[in-house]
């Protein structure tokens, strides 16, 4: 799937100066590493004293000196890592909105536009490569200069699936069912209800780290709670915010963590998008 900001160059809604420029703001406004190191409590505050001090008298970054001195965990430090700079991850959307390289009209459109493409196979143009990464060895360990990983995602206990379970019962067809028919001609009478349980929905989400579930279902709260008609437009993205939502909830049905679903299905920044123009919905430009 071609990447949203790939997808507003090729259709010069946006310049490749606009992207950079909301790209480096959007990496700018990420918490340090060493701050969501001590936000987690991944390190004991020994463990912190003491890679910072290595740090300083190595030279290092901080990653690479928490590596050097065997304290960096990439199967439960990344995880736990790449969990919490997404949910702390600006929607590029709403940076070019916020600088003026697009309205949200605009950007509306071409989010529509773009989940149109559905999944179709995404070429990227070729770059001539980059030089390798020189490895280099220290204390009899091998490690690149970037020490580049991967986020692994570790299998759900049977103690996730369980809550896994407990959430998708909450969320059944009849609820979904339900929510549809009162986006679509909204009802006083079921209005309450229907709020009791998305807020009861968003704490679980929360509890289970389905951090973009609980987005979507703030979007949809939001829908719900709105008092003015809707465009037909808009009335679509809530929709949509709908149908992503159960998407996450299959995989959580099938005991999958919701980072499985999101890289399998590429729905991550399509998420960010959206919710951010369903929250921007009745202040148009």
């Amino acid at each position: 799937m071609k990447l949203f900001g790939q997808f507003l160059i090729d259709k010069e809604i946006i310049t490749k100066d606009d992207f950079v420029a909301a790209m480096i703001i959007q990496a700018e406004s990420l918490p340090s590493l060493p701050l969501a190191v001590h936000e987690l409590k991944l390190f004991n505050i020994d463990h912190q004293v003491a890679v910072f001090a290595y740090q300083a008298s190595h030279f290092k970054e901080y990653r690479v000196a928490a590596v050097e001195m065997g304290l960096w965990d990439a199967a439960n430090v990344e995880h736990a890592l790449g969990r919490f700079f997404l949910s702390r991850l600006k929607p590029l959307g709403e940076i070019l909105v916020e600088q003026g390289c697009i309205t949200l009209n605009q950007l509306s459109g071409a989010l529509e536009q773009y989940v149109a493409l559905g999944d179709d196979v995404y070429e990227p143009e070729k770059i001539k490569p980059a030089p390798a990464l020189r490895v280099v060895k220290e204390n009899d360990q091998t490690f690149s200069d970037l020490n580049v990983r991967k986020i692994k995602i570790p299998s759900a206990s049977a103690n996730d699936r369980s809550l896994f379970t407990l959430y998708c019962g909450r969320f059944d067809e009849a609820f979904k069912a339900r929510l549809l028919k009162h986006l679509r001609a909204p009802s006083d009478t079921d209005k309450g209800s229907l709020l009791t349980t998305l807020r009861a929905l968003k704490y679980a989400a929360n509890f289970i780290m389905a951090f973009k579930s609980v987005l979507l279902l703030e979007s949809l709260t939001l829908a719900v709670e709105q008092k003015t008609p809707r465009a037909a437009g808009d009335q679509a993205l809530v929709e949509r915010a709908l149908m992503y939502l159960w998407t996450l909830r299959a995989g959580l049905s099938s005991g999958e963590h919701e980072m499985v679903t999101l890289s399998v299905a590429s729905l991550d920044s399509r998420i960010e998008e959206l919710c951010f123009i369903i929250s921007r919905m009745g202040d148009k430009s």
